[in-house]
């Protein structure tokens, strides 16, 4: 008679005598069924699939399995089962597809039911803990001692579940944690955060358990929850970074730390959606004006506020009112023409009194943030070669990080403002490279949003329409929001300069965002709308939204011609509707700070000045403005001035010098796919006649060298300068120059601006 006795490892030994009894009888065997080996696995394999043995779908298969029969068979169907549902035998890369619902984890939940209670709960802890079940930490976790653990450890391991208390496949492990009663795996996270603490693992283990249990009544959770965002952002991974300050947040008792977390949940949300951020801003601006915010966190709600646009007093974050000091745009009311929404509605005059007239208004009281932003400290005082250093050097040293976003998108700014948007443009496509691989479509949106603003001035139409485009498309709107408005204004811009009227309309009759009359985003907004309106020969609109937004600036004490030239369109509105005097009165205002002003802006200001000039003048102003804009990179600002200079040449009789500017004209409109100034400068011309009409007569006189030292000098560059980067004397560029001279008929060396060159431009560089 033969007696077999079957015993679960689950169960703990409670009579060791009878063990003991058994080894006293000669003929007792005991038989551990253990696993399937890898010569097991392979030899059960070739009867069911066609992959060799050394394939890696059997290391998979095995590694998985970790030789269970019952799991190897579960493998298969599932593996099965997703090659049919792909319409093949098996998945295109033979990996293994496995679902928390499927076969295979119905076989690990089945293998730990009949395994008993006791170890199946050891793999619920093993499945909580996860890198860190080790038998002392899920003996503290179940409550049971680490010996006990160990034991019903080594049985899962042996049943090909666990492999050194770690599950053989993430989707084994989910399937357990899923499986636990929710009440009962809150109460596991929760106990596994203060063991894990006891511990001092990393924050961010700590802090997912507390993020699982909702759990923030522990004395040091806040801490944690912020150390393990801190950890998460160096790892890029923003959401999580976003959950845990949420959680630490929500049970912060301390309203001051609370507010601060909520800056930084801004910040952070940047990352995902500028639009998003928006709506955290409420909370922290109370929270200032309650007095709340510490120096450093009101510093930072400063450059949140700035990014949007909006100068509203926030506590100690702004400079203190000043007796008589005008509000904010909400405070007092913007001009009624100001609020029109669209294009739609036009006035027959500007609204109230003309701002040009009126005495000075009283500044408003800025922020102490905005007096201290760095395109208004350093433009605002003038620009020179220091300050595009300085940009530079900043960039270099600013990392792209939440808390330097603002900074990195103001330096580039400030290096298309200050002349060099090409610069600025190829620092802005590496920062959003870097942003799109660091999974941040915010950033991205900002980035394009800046990259629109510098195409724009460089006259890249079809690019800013682009960037425009892309930065509502990394970040699309879900509400109605101020960031939105600056693509916009980038798109209206460019819209309007290529002709596109229809287009432009459009973005017009969207509706904008109340917060924008309290916003520093009016003013382009209104600048984009006053150009539509003067493309389109709506004059009186048009010249009501510049007199709109001087109006503002006034009232907020930004009125800095070198940064905001809203005069010179203005004049530009007065000059098509006859009012010559205003006009002339308005570019007085404007030449006044044409020291102070980049150099695109005193290029803008003396065409300006030219246009109510008298003809003898008219070509030494323009002249002087092709000077100025010429190396700044604006080609659709200079084509404008090239038109104007061929117009005036043309009154002053010198005929084959208008004709030459015209061409130049003619062919900087079209590379900027400006076809309205196209058809102004020569009607009737078109893509297909650029060839034959771009060529300057005497160009294909003109020798490689010698082109090579005029389109240096076309670009500014010196003669000493053109020297050493040709290797050449200063003599022979003097010589080469001369014969450029005569064989292009011209006689300056400003003419040269009027030449196409750029075939040599790279070589020369």
């Amino acid at each position: 008679m033969s007696l077999v006795f079957a015993e679960s490892l689950d169960r703990d030994s409670s009579d060791p005598v009878f063990h003991t009894e058994l080894l006293r009888q000669a003929n007792f065997q005991r038989v551990r069924l253990g696993r399937l080996s890898r010569h097991g696995v392979d030899r059960m394999l070739a009867a069911e699939i066609t992959e060799p043995a050394e394939s890696t779908l059997h290391q998979e298969l095995w590694a998985a399995s970790g030789g269970n029969p019952l799991l190897l068979r579960a493998l298969l169907e599932e593996h099965r089962l997703s090659g049919r549902s792909d319409g093949a035998a098996q998945s295109a890369d033979g990996a293994l597809r496995l679902s928390v619902g499927g076969p295979f984890a119905q076989a690990v939940l089945a293998c730990l039911h009949r395994s008993g209670a006791r170890t199946a709960e050891l793999a619920a802890g093993a499945a909580v803990l996860g890198a860190y079940s080790t038998p002392e930490l899920l003996g503290g976790l179940l409550g049971a001692g680490a010996a006990v653990a160990a034991r019903r450890s080594q049985a899962l391991s042996e049943a090909g579940i666990l492999d050194g208390g770690r599950f053989r496949h993430p989707v084994a492990e989910a399937a357990v944690l899923e499986h636990i009663l929710p009440q009962r795996r809150m109460e596991l996270h929760r106990r596994a955060a203060r063991l894990l603490h006891t511990a001092a693992v990393p924050s961010r283990e700590v802090a997912r358990h507390l993020l699982a249990a909702r759990h923030t009544d522990e004395p040091w959770a806040t801490a944690v929850l912020q150390e393990a965002a801190d950890e998460a952002l160096e790892r890029d991974e923003a959401k999580s970074a976003i959950d845990y300050l949420e959680l630490a947040s929500a049970g912060c008792p301390d309203e001051r730390l609370r507010a601060s977390i909520r800056i930084r949940i801004a910040f952070v949300t940047w990352r995902l959606s500028p639009f998003i951020a928006e709506q955290h801003l409420a909370g922290p601006v109370e929270a200032d004006r309650a007095g709340l915010l510490s120096a450093s966190s009101a510093e930072l709600l400063g450059r949140l506020l700035l990014m949007h646009g909006r100068t509203e007093p926030a506590g100690r974050g702004l400079a203190p009112e000043t007796p008589g000091a005008v509000g904010p745009v909400g405070a007092v009311g913007a001009p009624e023409h100001a609020r029109r929404r669209g294009p739609g509605a036009e006035p027959e005059r500007a609204p109230g009194p003309h701002p040009l007239r009126a005495s000075p208004v009283a500044p408003a009281a800025l922020p102490a943030l905005l007096a201290s932003s760095t395109v208004w400290l350093h433009l605002g005082r003038g620009v020179d070669g220091c300050t595009v250093a300085e940009a530079e050097r900043a960039l270099d040293a600013s990392p792209l990080m939440d808390t330097t976003l603002p900074t990195v998108a103001n330096y580039l700014k400030v290096l298309s403002l200050a002349g060099h948007p090409e610069r600025a443009t190829a620092r802005g496509r590496r920062l959003y490279e870097e942003a799109g691989r660091r999974d941040a479509p915010g950033w991205q949106a900002l980035l394009c949003a800046v990259l629109a603003e510098v195409a724009v001035m460089r006259g890249r139409f079809a690019e800013a329409e682009e960037y425009g485009r892309l930065a509502l498309g990394h970040a699309p709107v879900r509400n109605r929001s101020v960031f939105g408005v600056g693509p916009t204004v980038s798109r209206v811009l460019a819209c309007t300069a290529m002709g596109r009227y229809a287009e432009a309309g459009v973005l017009l009759e969207q509706p904008v965002p109340d917060d924008l009359f309290n916003s520093l985003e009016v003013l382009p907004y209104l600048r984009a709308r006053g150009r539509y309106y003067l493309a389109t020969n709506r004059h009186h609109a048009g010249l009501g939204d510049f007199m709109s937004m001087g109006w503002l600036a006034r009232k907020w004490g930004v009125d800095r011609p070198a940064l905001l030239p809203w005069r010179i369109d203005a004049a530009e509105a007065l000059l098509a509707l006859g009012r010559r005097a205003c006009a002339e009165h308005t570019i007085r205002e404007q030449l006044a700070a044409v020291e102070q002003s980049p150099a695109r802006v005193r290029g803008m200001a003396w065409r300006a000045q030219a246009a109510v000039a008298d003809e003898q003048q008219r070509p030494r102003l323009l002249a002087q403005a092709v000077d100025e804009l010429h190396p700044v990179g604006d080609g659709y600002e200079l084509a404008r001035t090239l038109a104007d200079l061929a117009d005036a040449y043309q009154t002053t009789g010198d005929v084959a010098r208008s004709s030459m500017m015209k061409r130049r004209a003619w062919q900087m409109a079209g590379e900027c796919g400006a076809q309205p100034l196209c058809d102004a400068v020569l009607p009737g011309h078109h893509e297909e006649d650029y060839r034959e009409f771009g060529q300057t007569p005497g160009q294909d006189k003109i020798s490689d060298s010698e082109r090579r030292v005029a389109a240096l000098a076309a670009h500014g560059y010196t003669n000493r300068e053109i020297a050493a980067k040709l290797f050449i004397t200063v003599s022979t560029v003097e010589q080469h120059l001369t014969r450029v001279y005569r064989k292009l008929n011209i006689s300056r060396r400003q003419d040269l601006t009027s030449v196409d060159f750029t075939d040599r431009i790279d070589e020369s560089a």
